[in-house]
């Protein structure tokens, strides 16, 4: 679990969660990379893991001086099931 604010500590990666599908109503678009940097980046992750997700993005405990990065506010992404995995379009 996340707990301190130290660069891997914040970094969140699509990786580290199920990404597989069957459609693409079983993806979720979620915010990845340096939750306490100055970054905006989206992944797209299997809902079936977004629960674990959510509780380790809101364990991440940045510096006060910073603001937590929660959603990406730029050109809108869909999520798509692609040959089994979730990914964005």
């Amino acid at each position: 679990m996340i707990t301190a604010c130290v660069d891997e500590d914040t970094f969140l990666d699509p990786a580290d969660y199920d990404r597989s599908c069957s459609d693409k109503t079983d993806c979720v678009v979620v915010a990845i990379g340096d939750m306490c940097g100055a970054t905006c980046e989206e992944g797209a992750i299997s809902l079936t893991d977004y629960d674990r997700y959510r509780a380790d993005r809101d364990a991440i405990v940045c510096p006060e001086e910073v603001d937590r990065v929660w959603i990406c506010l730029g050109e809108g992404t869909v999520p798509l099931c692609v040959d089994g995995l979730c990914i964005l379009y």
